[in-house]
């Protein structure tokens, strides 16, 4: 057997040590790396990938003994023979030719192949490789590997995504100048059948990825780790480069264990200019060794906060068993800081998890903070409390949290820091919890503790019910810190829904021109065009101006002062799809404007906002197709949230009239927020599971009153139901969905005169134009007085604001036309499903149910 020692008799000159490879690799020109890497299965091993030794010597024993089957004991040297006579066998690519003796068919490989390499961990050489990527020192890695190792080591160890070819076809899309890194699987991936793995497969590349391979090979040198060069393809393509001075300039730097076998392939390539052997411990210890020195001797692994993940991950690293008795003392060094740095950052950076944005706008309020040191003041028991807290957290178990925090409160003093931090995580998990009631508890007491937190008040403000609590909240952060943006942008957005929710809003001590001066004031603050307050103002510039095309110029205007700051921005797209839509453009122009704009955004969250901006503006306009074509793209392409989820759950059901669809849609949604169970709720009223409903309204939505009431109303407990409103209205008297709701429960329980009394109150501050009074109005004098004239119901309900809305479709139910009824509601239905459940239930539509019309359409 041909090993580095007769290397270093026969070609002394030609060998280099690592210090020397670690010289050339930095010594960059701008910061331009001038290597490329080349890794082989060498690599892989301590991953917990059998090596193609180990695979050899299994293979060889089964096919020995299964074309021997007189023989019964193994005999290595009489296998050897065997072999050598046997003309499928090629001794200088063993792996191959076994490979193929053993599975037939490509498909057979390729299966092979994927139980071999599947849920392995990259070892801690990846973790140093990913380092010296990011640091610019390598970015085109080639390897002739099948595994997912190098791509799978990106996204344990780095934020960083590769650029990924494991395909002939894929491979001119890979330019050199592109500054992502570059992996590049020279004899394809184990997902392909045509995986090149074989003796005849591996005796050429593929034409595209030979090129690029050549491409590379000018401006790069090449550093090969854990590759024997025992298929043919690429010694090949390196001997024939080296004739050629415009190759390789930087040299080939081959590295070699003390027990490497070298084939006569190698040898000789390695006698050839420009190409050198470095004698290395193994591919962790030489991307160990290179990392230190060329990284500062920085960890390998940046642990994050709350990375329950890469806990996990440290802890396979440190307790791999091929390391457990490491020579390595870089590996011996890294592994006593990362289990120190683990344990520090659960302890340290649990307390930064109370200080994030309650919001990822670029509005921030985090300034400078004070730091919190608390590992000379906290006792193992108190540390390993926090670890048990944040295991918890990362498994969505804010019950048991909350629990344990409790129980530390007991003997915990008030004025310290802990019960401060404890307090804030308690807070965040009772909202998870969707415990409203019990959550204010805990911020009123957090603003007690500490008056100047800002975002306490935001959090208290959201949390409210009440409206002149939720204002009060915000006027108070205000008078703290009165230069903040995102505050006045609260307050003018509070007044605005206020406005908009109410029916009285004629009596309301502020009006939209006093909302306009609050969202004024803080764009002026912070003019960005992140500033959530610029859609709040073409909001009220709609409703300000009677005049359209002055509305139209206005909202130009603001856009074009934007598209100074960023072209893309998906808040500016957002403004300009709000002002299609307010121009009636072309469907294809809105579309094109928001698909354009996607691949632009460099934030994940910014492409969210786009895709779910695309997919509304799909559901606006009631395209069917383009909302199938992009739902299968977007679970081809994403890991997708709870708003994905919940926004597919409500077109199932109005879109495609899929109720249990969209129920199981809900249902299966992992860690569900408030508003993904309350939608779940309305569904399964929906669907008369009344059980289900009062199970998750007590279970997750805090046995809210107005499920309540929605729950009685479906038992038919309208006396009950109405009670609960009423409770409700001592809170918020003018609340325009209570009343209606109210409304509607008279006429459930027939108490026309009552209803009409009721609704002529709630119709004189809007000056008789809210339409859901109006029409519980015009059926309840129906019925208490007389039919009121068809003339004064189109007047009021059909002037030309409720096309194509139920209101439309109620206005011709009051006049009992009821063919009209039919084919307005086949249209509404079309658009919005969800409707059917409405008209059933309204008492309006009583005696369009028992016709043949509703019979045929919605029964």
């Amino acid at each position: 057997m041909y090993t580095i020692s007769n290397l270093q008799q026969e070609l002394k000159n030609k060998e280099r040590s690592v210090n020397d490879l670690i010289r050339y690799i930095g010594t960059r020109n701008d910061h331009n790396p001038n290597y490329s890497l080349l890794l082989g299965a060498g690599c892989s091993v301590t991953s917990g990938i059998k090596s193609a030794s180990t695979l050899i010597g299994k293979w060889e024993k089964e096919i020995y003994l299964q074309d021997n089957p007189e023989i019964t004991e193994f005999n290595s040297e009489e296998a050897e023979q065997y072999f050598k006579s046997q003309m499928w066998f090629d001794s200088r690519n063993a792996y191959s030719s076994l490979f193929e003796k053993k599975y037939d068919l490509p498909r057979q490989r390729r299966m092979f192949i994927e139980k071999a390499v599947r849920d392995k961990l990259p070892s801690i050489g990846y973790a140093y490789l990913i380092k010296l990527v990011e640091n610019n020192y390598l970015k085109t890695l080639f390897t002739t590997n099948f595994d997912d190792l190098l791509n799978e080591a990106f996204y344990q160890y780095s934020n960083e995504r590769p650029i990924l070819c494991a395909h002939d076809s894929s491979i001119n899309s890979i330019t050199i100048t592109s500054k992502r890194p570059k992996i590049i699987k020279l004899h394809g991936d184990y997902l392909f059948d045509d995986i090149k793995s074989t003796l005849r497969e591996t005796e050429s590349l593929e034409e595209n990825i030979k090129n690029k391979f050549i491409e590379f090979s000018k401006d790069y040198g090449l550093i090969v780790v854990g590759y024997g060069g025992n298929d043919r393809s690429i010694i090949d393509i390196l001997t024939y480069l080296l004739k050629n001075e415009e190759y390789f300039k930087n040299g080939i730097y081959w590295c070699l264990r003390e027990d490497s076998e070298i084939n006569e392939d190698l040898r000789k390539l390695l006698w050839k200019d420009r190409v050198y052997y470095v004698k290395i411990d193994g591919y962790d210890e030489f991307m160990a060794e290179v990392h230190s020195n060329l990284n500062d001797d920085r960890l390998p692994i940046d642990s994050s906060y709350l990375s329950q993940r890469k806990n996990e991950v440290i802890n396979q690293l440190v307790s791999n068993s091929y390391f457990k008795n490491t020579n390595c003392s870089f590996i011996s060094k890294d592994f006593e800081r990362l289990n120190k740095a683990k344990d520090k950052d659960i302890i340290t950076n649990f307390f930064q998890y109370l200080d994030q944005k309650e919001d990822d706008s670029d509005l921030s309020l985090d300034g400078f903070r004070p730091k919190k040191n608390f590992n000379e003041e906290l006792s193992d028991e108190d540390r390993n409390l926090l670890k048990n807290i944040n295991q918890d957290l990362f498994t969505s178990n804010y019950e048991l949290v909350n629990e344990q925090i409790d129980e530390k409160f007991e003997i915990l003093p008030k004025k310290s820091d802990l019960y401060k931090s404890l307090l804030g995580i308690k807070g965040k998990c009772l909202r998870n919890l969707n415990k409203e009631q019990e959550a204010i508890v805990c911020y009123e007491e957090l603003i007690e503790i500490d008056k100047e937190n800002i975002d306490n008040y935001i959090i208290l403000s959201n949390l409210k019910n009440d409206f002149q609590d939720k204002v009060g909240y915000i006027e108070k952060a205000i008078e703290l810190e009165p230069y903040i943006s995102r505050l006045y942008y609260e307050k003018s957005k509070l007044l605005f829904d206020h406005y908009n929710e109410v029916y009285n809003a004629s009596e309301l001590d502020f009006d939209l021109t006093k909302i306009d001066e609050i969202i004024n004031k803080g764009i002026a603050l912070s003019p960005i065009i992140s500033n959530p307050g610029w859609i709040l103002k073409v909001n009220i510039i709609e409703e300000l101006n009677d005049d359209k095309d002055k509305a139209i110029l206005e909202i130009e205007e603001i856009i074009k002062k934007l598209e100074i700051q960023d072209l893309f921005h998906a808040s500016l797209i957002k403004l300009k799809v709000y002002l299609s839509n307010f121009k009636d453009q072309k469907n294809k122009d809105t579309y094109d404007l928001i698909e354009k704009s996607i691949p632009k955004q460099r934030r994940y969250e910014h492409k969210k906002e786009l895709e779910m901006m695309l997919l509304k503006e799909y559901k606006l306009k009631n395209d069917k197709d383009s909302l199938k074509t992009r739902f299968k793209y977007l679970e081809n392409t994403y890991e997708l949230d709870n708003d994905y989820w919940e926004f597919k759950a409500v077109i199932q059901l109005e879109k495609f009239q899929s109720l249990d669809d969209a129920i199981f849609t809900l249902e299966n949604i992992k860690n569900k927020n408030k508003g993904n169970y309350s939608l779940l709720f309305n569904y399964l009223l929906y669907k008369n599971n009344i059980s289900g409903a009062t199970m998750v309204n007590e279970k997750h939505l805090g046995n809210d009153k107005l499920n309540q009431s929605q729950i009685l109303t479906a038992e038919g407990e309208y006396k009950l139901a109405i009670d609960l409103i009423r409770e409700l209205k001592t809170e918020s008297p003018y609340d325009t969905n209570l009343n209606v709701h109210e409304s509607f429960l008279l006429l459930k329980l027939e108490k026309y005169q009552e209803a009409f009394n009721f609704t002529q109150k709630c119709l004189k501050p809007s000056n008789h134009t809210e339409p859901y009074f109006l029409v519980n109005y015009f059926l309840a004098k129906k019925h208490y007085r007389q039919k009121e004239k068809p003339e004064k119901i189109r007047e009021k309900l059909l002037n030309g604001k409720n096309e194509k809305s139920i209101i439309e479709v109620a206005a011709y139910c009051l006049m009992g036309d009821y063919k009209e009824v039919k084919t307005k509601l086949n249209i509404l239905l079309q658009t919005d499903y969800s409707y059917k459940y409405q008209v059933n239930d309204w008492p309006l539509f009583n005696d369009f149910i028992k016709s043949s019309q509703f019979k045929h359409k919605v029964a």
